[in-house]
């Protein structure tokens, strides 16, 4: 009798897989949460410090280039004087104005773009260059009439083609990469160059204008040249400090010569307004004096190591020397030439951030004229620049 096979088949199992329920989301949601609010920070902080370093590099190879350029031409560069990047013309309100930039002018040398004259010729602009130039091969290229006057006979025309292209008898010093190097273009809603063109014009003329070194965060860099006509002792702020280079007044630096970024209302690429978030901002909208902000302009290019007297108020007390002939100044994380709402500014003159400035003497006093004392309660020296994000470096000394 044979024995009969059962077959036993496997129970289906009738439980369905079971999900999230809405508070399991809600948990994991809020995870994710506190940690990007933990590590974005951080990461944007890397990036910061990372932009810091490729922007003093920068400046670092911009200084060493202008150094060679003054072992081989005897004179810093800048095509036109500083006596003339600081004439009136260069600022006369918003909107109008020449508005060139000291560091096209520096650019001018280093970087090339000037037409080689014919043989024969003779050139030299009032800073050395290459005067007498021929008209631009191309017009489609040419940055014409450049220059800080409305004077024709003191302008040149320049082939944007030809920048940083060695030409003839000069060969460039110094071209940064195209990301450091732009034009800053002005429209109806802000004015990132308050300036004529070639200096600053419309976006779809872009081969027609002089570009501008930025650093890595998108802003302009400032050029600060000294005036070595101005060699009057310094007996009151405006020996060391002006606004502008007016018939026989001389000073070792003019704000003129940055006019057109400190007077903009949407510089660089955030597009800042200098006049109302800049201690050195001038304009319609700056609320400070411009004898106020001249004592700033003090503070930033004054050499700490060298005061008039130092019995003298923090207000009233003088620089003597400069931190250098030649000073590359950038504006740093915040896009702003020194914020008044960082906490350098907090230390400064004046009752709101509206109307703060500094004050060359804040360097050994407090505003109170307390003396600055190290950690063994003996007077010392600060820098006022060591609260602000930006990054300046002297070079020419």
């Amino acid at each position: 009798m044979g024995l009969s096979r059962s077959v036993i088949t496997p129970v289906q199992s009738t439980s369905m897989r079971r999900g999230f329920t809405i508070v399991e989301l809600i948990v994991v949601i809020l995870i994710i949460v506190v940690i990007s609010a933990i590590l974005l920070p951080a990461l944007g902080g890397a990036r910061d410090v990372a932009k810091k370093t490729a922007t003093t590099q920068l400046i670092n190879n911009l200084i060493a280039a202008a150094g060679r350029f003054e072992q081989d031409q005897r004179r810093l560069p800048g095509y036109f004087s500083p006596t003339e990047m600081g004439h009136p013309e260069q600022f006369a309100g918003a909107g109008s104005g020449r508005g060139m930039s000291a560091m096209e002018n520096i650019m001018i040398d280093l970087a090339g773009g000037i037409p080689q004259p014919p043989t024969g010729t003779t050139g030299g602009g009032s800073g050395g260059g290459m005067g007498g130039a021929p008209e631009p091969t191309s017009l489609a290229t040419a940055a014409r009439n450049v220059g800080p006057t409305r004077d024709r006979a003191n302008q040149i025309h320049i082939d944007t083609a030809l920048i940083g292209v060695k030409n003839g008898s000069f060969a460039p010093y110094f071209v940064p990469d195209n990301k450091y190097y732009v034009a800053q273009t002005s429209s109806a809603r802000v004015v990132q160059q308050n300036a004529a063109a070639p200096h600053s014009d419309r976006p779809d003329k872009i081969g027609n204008q002089l570009p501008d070194v930025v650093d890595a965060f998108g802003t302009p860099l400032l050029a600060w040249v000294q005036d070595e006509s101005a060699t009057q002792p310094i007996g009151v702020v405006e020996d060391f400090a002006r606004e502008k280079a007016d018939g026989t007044n001389r000073a070792r630096f003019y704000w003129n010569s940055n006019s057109c970024f400190l007077s903009a209302t949407g510089a660089g690429k955030k597009q800042i307004d200098m006049q109302k978030q800049s201690l050195l901002g001038g304009g319609p909208g700056a609320t400070t004096p411009v004898a106020d902000r001249m004592k700033t302009l003090a503070a930033l290019l004054g050499n700490p190591g060298y005061p008039n007297d130092r019995s003298e108020s923090a207000e009233d007390m003088l620089p003597t020397a400069a931190r250098g002939r030649f000073v590359v100044h950038a504006a740093g994380a915040d896009g702003v030439y020194l914020g008044r709402n960082e906490a350098g500014a907090k230390l400064g003159f004046g009752s709101s951030p509206e109307n703060r400035y500094l004050a060359y003497g804040l360097n050994f006093k407090n505003k109170s004229d307390a003396l600055h004392l190290d950690d063994k309660d003996q007077p010392t020296v600060i820098d006022v620049l060591d609260d602000f994000d930006d990054i300046v470096v002297s070079g020419g000394n």
